[in-house]
């Protein structure tokens, strides 16, 4: 339910009723946009008034938490008139007030959980949050009736701040994550992809809970993954964008590995057999992907070593500093997030080698020959582009992908910075590929020119096409965005 507060003559409240939820919380509609323009100096004045007027904590008494910002005695004005005009609240229940400028307007907002203690012990909430800004509010109607085990965690980067709850449940959390855009609150790409469990000034480390430790092979269970995983993936703020990033993977060459990891390589050479691939991040982070196969079926694992400090990191806190502790368990991904990750370049970093998939991803798609990616491939489907087939590509969608069509590609011509063009021919359209289940798509490959494409619709309704061809060093995948 969304409210507005506004000065009509003795500054009583005005109340209006809308929605406001995951798909409505984004922002106000352009027509509200043009009102609270022309309303400007009323706003400064009604702010004004706040600050003479009200001076009393209307929570005085009650135990409530203040994560970050103003403290308990900033948020009188708000808390004072939210409460005096929702009569639905109960002030007894008001467990937490997040007040502070979250956009970077000048203008402070208000996170504030309302609800009640759902099992004391696992010293859990229930109840909903609430949006309260200079004029408006709403309560966020996906935080009812969940319960959450924390309702107080901030994220503070300079002039920019994010609110976060974490839902709980038995064997994990998951981090519901709040902004301010455009003076209303929203939820950011990255809300409820993982637990945030590390925060600084600088960033965050966003923990992905998943069932990829163990591939099962017997005819009961084959092809199921389990075993529950935890793995962290890295953030940052972008200082000159003002905006979250990830720090996503690019490839990085196996035979590198000993210039890279020093005489901290003869730990990991003898797995050199096991290995799925290697990534690197920009933040340092050196991941080796591994798989072992035994009579039941496939156990994955990972090898972690930061570069910049020349140590493995410390999966599970023993201290002993090996490579078998830096082990986190599963498959890493490039990217947890891949409408906001960033990726190495091969003109800073020499050991690594980029496929394309760079890209691809905030098309959220990831491709590779199928062969590579045998290990992983279970519930799939299958796409025959011609009756002669000489490879298979693996696609998998990182989030719904619409409009994914298949080429033919004949050479056309190459202008003088080596750009090619094809004469493209459509084959095959797949409406949209979803996440749950991979393509392996059977095509025709025998020269070096590629001779197969496929185009993916963006966010923004464009189409971008790309053509498969094959690395010269290593046989490996090559997807190059064509004209």
């Amino acid at each position: 339910m969304k409210r507005t507060l506004s000065l009509v003559a003795t500054l009583l409240f005005c109340i209006l009723s809308i929605g406001c939820s995951k798909d409505s919380i984004e922002n106000v509609s352009q027509a509200e946009g043009e009102t609270a323009e022309q309303e400007g100096n009323a706003e400064d004045s009604l702010l004004e008034e706040w600050e003479k007027e009200w001076t009393e904590d209307p929570l005085e008494g009650y135990d409530v938490l203040f994560p970050a910002g103003w403290g308990r005695e900033g948020h009188y004005n708000f808390m004072g008139r939210f409460l005096e005009a929702e009569k639905t609240v109960d002030v007894s229940q008001v467990r937490m007030v997040n007040a502070q400028d979250f956009d970077g307007d000048g203008y402070e907002e208000l996170f504030v959980f309302i609800g009640e203690e759902a099992e004391p012990e696992y010293q859990t909430y229930q109840g909903a949050l609430w949006y309260v800004a200079a004029q408006d509010y709403c309560v966020i109607e996906d935080t009812k009736d969940k319960e959450w085990e924390l309702i107080d965690g901030t994220l503070s980067f300079g002039d920019r701040a994010y609110a976060y709850m974490n839902e709980f449940f038995v064997t994990d959390s998951l981090s519901y994550v709040w902004g301010v855009e455009n003076g209303w609150v929203s939820e950011p790409s990255f809300s409820r992809k993982g637990v945030i469990t590390e925060t600084d000034d600088k960033g965050f480390i966003m923990t992905e809970g998943a069932y990829d430790g163990f591939a099962s092979t017997d005819m009961e269970n084959q092809g199921m993954l389990m075993g529950h995983t935890y793995k962290p993936y890295y953030f940052y703020f972008d200082t000159e964008e003002k905006a979250i990033r990830e720090y996503g993977a690019a490839k990085v060459w196996e035979e590198e590995l000993e210039f890279v990891m020093g005489e901290h390589f003869n730990e990991v050479s003898i797995n050199m057999d096991s290995i799925i691939d290697v990534l690197y991040r920009d933040n340092g982070i050196l991941t080796i992907n591994t798989v072992t196969p035994d009579m039941d079926g496939f156990s994955y694992d990972n090898i972690n070593f930061d570069t910049k400090t020349g140590e493995f990191l410390d999966a599970y806190g023993t201290g002993i500093g090996t490579a078998s502790d830096s082990n986190y368990g599963g498959t890493y991904c490039r990217c947890l997030c891949p409408e906001i990750a960033t990726y190495p370049s091969d003109e800073n970093v020499d050991f690594i080698r980029q496929d394309g998939n760079e890209k691809l991803a905030p098309l959220g798609l990831y491709v590779d020959w199928a062969e590579a990616e045998k290990y992983h491939i279970f519930n799939y489907k299958e796409l025959y582009l011609t009756e002669n087939v000489y490879r298979t590509v693996f696609f998998q969608a990182l989030k719904p992908v619409e409009e994914l069509t298949f080429y033919n590609l004949e050479f056309e011509d190459v202008d003088s910075e080596g750009v090619v063009t094809f004469k493209k021919t459509a084959v095959k359209t797949v409406d949209v590929l979803e996440t749950e289940v991979p393509l392996v798509v059977g095509i025709q490959m025998f020269e070096a020119i590629p001779n197969t494409g496929f185009s993916v619709k963006g966010e923004d309704g464009e189409i971008h096409c790309f053509a498969i061809g094959e690395s010269g060093r290593d046989g490996s995948i090559y997807v190059e965005e064509i004209p």
